[in-house]
C-alpha cells in the first residue's frame, strides 16, 4: 500500500519535472475574428405604385408662340385694265326682230319744208288693229312718226303720216306694219327736202 502511494507519488514527481523542463507552449491565437466588412445592403427605396400624371401637364419643350418670320411675299403683277369705249348713240326706235310676213307698200311720198308726208298700205291683208310707222332717215339722223292703220277692201291702208322737223337734204323713208299676228316692212324711197 505504501509502494503505491510512493509510486504515485513519483509519476506525480515525474510528470511535475517534464512539465517544467518543457519549453512553455505558446498557445496558438485564436484566429482573429472575421474583419470583412458586412456590406448593409440599402433599404429598398419606395416605389409608387402609379406615378400621378397632372392634367395640366405642359410639355418639356415648350412651343414657342412667336410667328417665325417668313419672307415677304410678292405681289402679283399690276394687270393694266384697257377700257374700250362704247358707242353712245341710240336709234330714236328699235328695229323688230320679228319675220316679215306680210308686203308694205308706200303709195306717195312728198317734200315740204321741213317735212315728209307719206301714205302706204299693207297689199293682201285686210285687218284693223294694226299700226303704221314711217321712219325717215339721213346719214346718223332719224325721224319717226305713227299712224293707226284701218281695213280697206283687198288691202290694210295706213292713215296718212307726216313726219315732221326734217332738215333739208336727201332722205331715206320706209314704212313698218305691225300688228298682233303680222309683221312687214317696206323697200326705201328717196326724196329731198329743200331748204
Amino acid at each position: 500500500m505504501v509502494r503505491r502511494k510512493a509510486w504515485w507519488v513519483l509519476c506525480i514527481a515525474l510528470v511535475a519535472c517534464s512539465a517544467c523542463t518543457r519549453p512553455p507552449v505558446s498557445a496558438s491565437p485564436s484566429p482573429p475574428p472575421s474583419t470583412t466588412p458586412v456590406t448593409a445592403s440599402p433599404a429598398p427605396s419606395p416605389t409608387t405604385a402609379t406615378s400621378p400624371t397632372s392634367s395640366s401637364t405642359h410639355s418639356a419643350s415648350p412651343t414657342s408662340t412667336s410667328p417665325s418670320p417668313s419672307e415677304p411675299s410678292t405681289p402679283p403683277p399690276a394687270t393694266s385694265t384697257t377700257s374700250t369705249p362704247t358707242s353712245a348713240t341710240t336709234s330714236a326706235t328699235t328695229t323688230p326682230t320679228r319675220a316679215s310676213d306680210v308686203t308694205v307698200t308706200i303709195v306717195r311720198v312728198t317734200a315740204d319744208q321741213g317735212a315728209i308726208e307719206v301714205a302706204a298700205q299693207v297689199n293682201g291683208l285686210v285687218e284693223d288693229g294694226g299700226q303704221c310707222t314711217a321712219i325717215a332717215s339721213s346719214g346718223t339722223a332719224r325721224r319717226t312718226t305713227t299712224s293707226q292703220a284701218f281695213a280697206n277692201t283687198q288691202s290694210t291702208d295706213c292713215s296718212p303720216m307726216t313726219v315732221q322737223r326734217v332738215p333739208p337734204g336727201d332722205w331715206n323713208v320706209t314704212v313698218t306694219y305691225e300688228s298682233s299676228g303680222h309683221y312687214g316692212e317696206s323697200t326705201a324711197m328717196s326724196v329731198r327736202v329743200a331748204s
